[in-house]
């Protein structure tokens, strides 16, 4: 049993605690209880546990086999736990030794790039990023990782320098033009997206991926009839995919006449994951309920989705439509100013502008001079 112990599902707590006071210093028990903290987020009973299973290995009971799957078990734990820490240097002491049993494992070299590209050394990164796709060509080029590891420091030049290089080294990959055209979207750069895209599909015209970047430029530059064409013919071929429904309650709830629609597919988006809701599919949820006229029940949808602070602009703005009409203007005139000043995409910056517009108009001078 004991060795099946870490795969147990939350429902067979008594079970472990059972199997831990028959066995205490077995490390399968430290390892379900650290897989079980990660899941929670708590990072530091994360390593806790994964360091008494370094301990507990040790032991002269376990076989020189036993010993090496408990203690890559637990490098992984440590690994994944500093990573999400952000202390790149024990990610990298504790992904080093993950490769030294996974020498040929292309994403946990990837993982030790990410680490060194985080210790300020992008060259050995890019070494180590080469010697993953050796490994594993179907790892994403070198330069496309280091176009989105610059970008996650902030630096878009960088990263957009990266980006130009992997699209001209790598000119038939639908893939590197897919990224690059992502990562245009982001920046609000559309039509040059929109020229990867388009190459992207003449290389692979049936990839999904194409289809909903075609999708979402589509819905980002109005063309409503486009992307809902787009959307409802990913949906149609699976059901399931959370992004596509996502961006077709959106272009519906942007139709006349379509808020009900929106819902309902909005409504199926939360509920595909009702223990822990995507604050996208939040967000998207309070929007068409506020173009259904139902203002109540889309700020309290709209609160689920910040309340986790991830919030992106187009979800502040639909914030903002909520506190507009609640004539909160000084709170909608906050919300818009930091939308406005968010990196990222942002469908909705010119009615966004509008708003602002309008609601600095409607509050008091001497409070509008106090925010500014």
């Amino acid at each position: 049993m004991m060795s099946q112990v870490r795969d147990l599902v939350p429902q067979s707590r008594g079970m472990v605690e059972k199997a831990a006071g028959e066995n205490p210093d077995h490390p399968d028990i430290y390892l379900w209880n650290a897989s079980n903290a990660l899941a929670d987020g708590r990072l530091t009973d994360t390593v806790l546990n994964c360091q008494a299973v370094m301990a507990l290995a040790q032991a002269p009971r376990w076989t020189a086999e036993q010993k090496k799957n408990f203690i890559l078990e637990a490098n992984k734990g440590l690994a994944t736990a500093f990573e999400l820490r952000g202390d790149w240097a024990s990610m990298k002491t504790h992904v080093g030794n993950w490769l030294e049993q996974e020498p040929k494992n292309g994403m946990v070299r990837v993982k030790l790039a990410n680490a060194l590209f985080f210790l300020d050394k992008p060259d050995d990164a890019f070494a180590e990023l080469k010697k993953a796709v050796a490994d594993d060509p179907n790892i994403d080029p070198p330069a496309v990782i280091l176009g989105r590891l610059w970008t996650m420091k902030g630096d878009y030049i960088k990263a957009r320098e990266w980006l130009e290089r992997a699209a001209k080294e790598n000119p038939n990959n639908a893939k590197v033009h897919l990224a690059y055209a992502d990562w245009l979207i982001q920046q609000n750069r559309i039509d040059q997206a929109k020229l990867h895209v388009d190459t992207a599909g003449k290389l692979d015209g049936k990839n999904v991926e194409v289809q909903k970047l075609k999708g979402l430029i589509a819905r980002v530059q109005k063309d409503l009839k486009a992307a809902e064409t787009i959307f409802q013919t990913i949906l149609t071929q699976s059901p399931t995919d959370v992004f596509a429904r996502n961006q077709l309650a959106l272009v519906l709830a942007d139709t006349p006449n379509e808020a009900g629609r929106a819902v309902e597919n909005a409504v199926v988006n939360v509920q595909s994951n009702s223990r822990n809701p995507n604050p996208e599919a939040l967000g998207t949820l309070g929007y068409a309920l506020y173009k259904q006229g139902k203002t109540d029940e889309a700020q309290k949808a709209l609160q689920l989705a910040i309340s986790g602070r991830q919030i992106t602009s187009d979800m502040a703005y639909f914030l903002a439509l909520v506190l507009n009409d609640q004539q909160k203007y000084e709170d909608a005139k906050k919300v818009l100013d930091g939308a406005l000043e968010a990196k990222g995409l942002f469908v909705y910056r010119a009615e966004a502008l509008k708003l602002l517009d309008q609601v600095k108009g409607k509050v008091p001078k001497d409070k509008d001079k106090k925010a500014n």
